[in-house]
This record gives structure tokens, sequence and C-alpha cells, in this order.
């Protein structure tokens, strides 16, 4: 039923949506360390050496970067394959697609992809009606980002579109900066279909939030 390239999905559009590439999983540590190592490139919070953590409330931390987790703690490298990475502004994200050969999903082709597409069932939730098997959220999740891939797919066999990371998507006002599905940390009704078009969003765009990553598109 599915067209994979490269851990891509297509997704069939409609008459409102072009077809396009999805990656089937959000970017990990791992490959955004690649990239990093390829290019050289410095990320926002390197370059003014902090990053925003939680614990228990947000504090601007020195020394904090896409390595270290929600509490500022390095994370060992041996995890970078399987975590999402976080912490990255938008130009940070923008730099890694286009080093990729990629970009990032719409507001409205991310929402499209995470209902299922065509092939859409309308479930309560991203990909069927038992939360807990498709998403981490605050109550199963330890309030910790868990491994990629490990819960459930969508009808489109797209994982983590529900909790996890919240994922960054464009849209047209580009005054602000958004991410779609959940995380580790919100309550399961981010990433129930009938609210799901309602993420978090910030006016700066060197927002750097420990809870949000993203996945990357593709043209046909």
């Amino acid at each position: 039923m599915f067209y994979t390239k490269q851990d891509m999905i297509l997704v069939e559009g409609n008459e409102r949506i072009s077809s396009f590439y999805l990656d089937i999983r959000e970017v990990t540590m791992e490959e955004y360390a690649s990239f990093v190592e390829d290019t050289g490139y410095i990320t926002y919070c390197e370059k003014n050496n902090s990053g925003l953590i939680f614990a228990p409330s947000y504090e601007i931390v020195s020394g904090v970067n896409w390595r270290h987790d929600i509490t500022g703690k390095p994370i060992p490298k041996k995890f970078y394959k399987v975590y999402p990475v976080t912490r990255l502004t938008m130009a940070d994200i923008e730099a890694y697609t286009k080093w990729a050969g990629k970009r990032l999903p719409t507001k409205e082709e991310w929402i499209f992809a995470a209902k299922g597409g065509i092939y859409t069932k309308n479930y309560k939730y991203v990909g069927g009606n038992n939360p807990r098997k498709l998403g981490w959220f605050d109550n199963n999740s330890g309030e910790r980002r868990k491994p990629v891939s490990t819960l459930k797919p969508n009808e489109l066999g797209l994982y983590d579109m529900g909790g996890n990371v919240s994922e960054l998507v464009t849209q047209k006002n580009d005054s602000i900066v958004e991410w779609l599905g959940g995380s580790f940390f919100d309550d399961k009704d981010f990433f129930q279909l009938e609210s799901i078009h309602n993420g978090w969003k910030s006016s700066m765009k060197n927002f750097n939030t420990p809870f949000g990553g993203f996945r990357c598109a593709k043209d046909l």
C-alpha cells in the first residue's frame, strides 16, 4: 500500500493536499550528530552557552544544548541512536533539513498525515483508541523522552505522531513557530484527532524547547 524511500513514507494526497514523503519517525540525536560532524554546525544553544530546562520549573541554564535531557543532564552517546533530538531552534532544524535534502512539513501536511491521510479510520487518537499503545505522554512516559518507533504506528505506518516529542511544522504565519502532537510531558488530549491542530506556539524564532523535536518531509 505504501511506498517507502530512505525511511520515508509516501503520504498520498487528495484534492486539497499534494502527495509528499514524510519521515517514518522523529529525527534522532544520532542523525543530528551526523549533520553536526559533517558540517561543523553550531546550534543556537551552543553559541549562547545556555538552554532551557525544566527541573521542576523552566530555567535557562549555562552549558545546556541538544545533547542534554529535560533537566540539563548529558545524555550518554549510546542513547543517541534511539532518542529524538530536542532543544533546537527553527534555524537549527532548517539547517539540518537543507543538509538532508528535505524540508519541514507544513501544518496542514502534518495534521493530514497524523490522521492517517486518505486511509484514516477516524480513531479517537492518532492511530487508534488506546492512547497508551500509541504515544508517550505524561501518565506513561515518566516525563522523559522515549526511544522512537517503540509504540504502535498510525494507519500510514508513521510512529510517534502523538506524544514522545512535539514536532515542529511550518505555517503561513512565519512570525510564529509551532509544535504539534504533544510530548512526553503533555496530556494525551494533545493527540486526540479533534484537537491535534492545537499545538505549542512561540513568537521567538530562537525558542529551544526540551519537549520539541521534528521529522522531515520531501516533495515527490
